[in-house]
């Protein structure tokens, strides 16, 4: 019998391409569909390789720009010169239907894996000499075909969750990959940004956070870290010599065994631009059987960022992969002139379009001179309360970081007899002789959440003598045991 030939769509293929040079540009939605390996005839990989190369520079795609393309690659001729563009010019779909086509393209493409995995799980059987080890490698090359999406009628349908489930089922409060309880740094399945200028650690505590996700470290900055079921894929995409340097001073031999099956690296810039290719972040994670990623950093993985659309693509990229299970953490810096004018202090001093933290769940600075011993940490965005303001230090000769000079509100309260206000607090850890109402308010949720632990009393705000508003104040539990015995 002869071998039958895998399914393919070569009429929807030409319509597709052809429907990008009439709109004379890649639309977003386009790019997340498809991607080269699902074109079955090879010059259509090669040209749709082109169209992207386009995109990512910002150019207009036309049958002109095309050929140029294709002719400085020197690959014109391997598509059969430039009668092939003209020919799927003339092929056309409608922009409207290239939606349409893009689906039918992938969809033949998903049918064709399908076909090549029952192959090679067929092969695995053949050569099987442990059953058991034969059956999980099987699992796992279909579960590779189902992650990459099972048509979209089956998989909006697989992504419902009824209402009833989804706020009511699971556990309350905020899960943490990094932190607990009220103190989370790093909240489950939402992208965590660090924030800072160069030479400030960013890159330090990034790695520390990686070997605790490897389970060989437990605690960051006195925190619990969580430790991650399949590998962590290290994006350095921004000077990863650096990066290893980095690395080098914060494990040793014995650690080879974790960091080869556990750890992956990728050097340079990514395959292509993240926010033009939202599914670019997750296909590099499936590669790598990752469900952490450490992008470092998000300007050498999307271009023009303090553009909406750029901001938006982004932002759609992780949330793709949070969807598929994979923890986002992203290296990013700060504008040059903060709106404050001096050190950020808020989510507007993040450079780029607000799309970009709008979609995260946690946003932390470093703050200080490259280079500096002792950094500032800050919250700008948190999903619990909020952590900090603190003073870290960073052991360059280790790789490691500790929490330096903390105020301990409790001992601070011991010392006190009459009592701690958030007034007086926010003054102390904010360093301001008159403190704002945010700030306050701040230390305010700090106090408070020592009162919910036992390590503090909160007494009612009253009126003194002269009937003047007295303010809340706080005590330590342990000096009101005392008094009382």
């Amino acid at each position: 019998m002869s071998e039958r030939t895998p399914p393919s769509n070569v009429k929807a293929e030409e319509a597709l391409l052809g429907a990008i040079l009439l709109a004379k540009r890649l639309p977003v939605e386009i790019a997340a569909k498809v991607e080269e390996a699902d074109f079955w005839r090879p010059a259509h990989r090669t040209v749709w390789r082109a169209i992207n190369a386009l995109a990512d520079a910002g150019d207009l795609i036309t049958p002109v720009t095309l050929l140029g393309r294709l002719q400085a690659a020197g690959e014109l001729e391997d598509i059969g010169g430039a009668s092939f563009i003209h020919d799927l010019a003339a092929a056309a779909g409608t922009t409207a239907e290239a939606r349409r086509y893009a689906e039918i393209v992938a969809e033949t493409s998903k049918i064709r894996q399908l076909i090549d995995t029952g192959n090679r799980i067929a092969q695995l059987g053949y050569d099987a000499r442990d059953a058991g080890a034969a059956i999980a490698e099987a699992e796992k090359l279909l579960g590779r075909v189902a992650a990459a999406g099972s048509g979209a009628g089956a998989e909006h349908t697989a992504s419902l969750i009824p209402g009833g489930s989804f706020i009511l089922d699971g556990p309350k409060g905020v899960d943490a990959v990094w932190g607990d309880g009220d103190q989370v740094a790093w909240s489950e399945g939402e992208p965590f940004l660090l924030v800072g200028p160069q030479g400030v650690g960013k890159t330090t505590l990034a790695g520390q956070l990686v070997l605790a996700r490897l389970g060989l470290r437990s605690t960051v900055l006195g925190m619990p870290v969580q430790t991650g079921r399949r590998r962590v894929l290290y994006l350095a995409c921004d000077r990863p010599a650096q990066v290893k340097r980095s690395f080098e001073r914060m494990v040793t031999e014995a650690d080879r065994a974790t960091l080869d099956a556990r750890l992956d690296f990728r050097k340079g810039p990514p395959p292509a631009d993240f926010a033009k290719h939202p599914r670019t972040l997750v296909d590099l994670c499936r590669a790598a059987d990752a469900d952490t990623v450490v992008i470092d950093s998000l300007k050498d993985v999307a271009l023009e960022l303090s553009k909406d659309d750029a901001g938006a693509g982004l932002n759609s990229a992780h949330q793709h992969a949070v969807a598929a299970g994979i923890q986002v953490l992203g290296l990013h810096h700060q504008r040059k002139n903060s709106a404050s004018g001096g050190k950020p202090n808020s989510l507007a001093d993040v450079y780029g379009s607000t799309w970009i933290t709008a979609g995260c769940g946690s946003v932390l600075l470093l703050w200080g001179d490259a280079g500096d011993p002792v950094v500032e940490l800050t919250h700008l965005k948190q999903p619990a309360e909020p952590i900090g303001p603190l003073q870290v230090a960073h052991d360059h000769q280790t790789g490691t970081s500790t929490v330096f000079e903390a105020v301990d509100l409790v001992d601070l309260a011991r010392r006190n007899p009459h009592g701690l206000t958030a007034g007086s607090v926010a003054g102390i850890l904010f360093d301001e002789q008159d403190p704002s109402k945010v700030q306050v308010a701040k230390a305010r949720r700090k106090l408070d959440g020592l009162v919910r632990k036992g390590l503090l009393h909160r007494q009612e705000a009253g009126r003194d003598s002269q009937g003047r508003q007295e303010p809340v104040r706080y005590f330590a539990v342990a000096l009101i045991h005392k008094a009382a015995s």
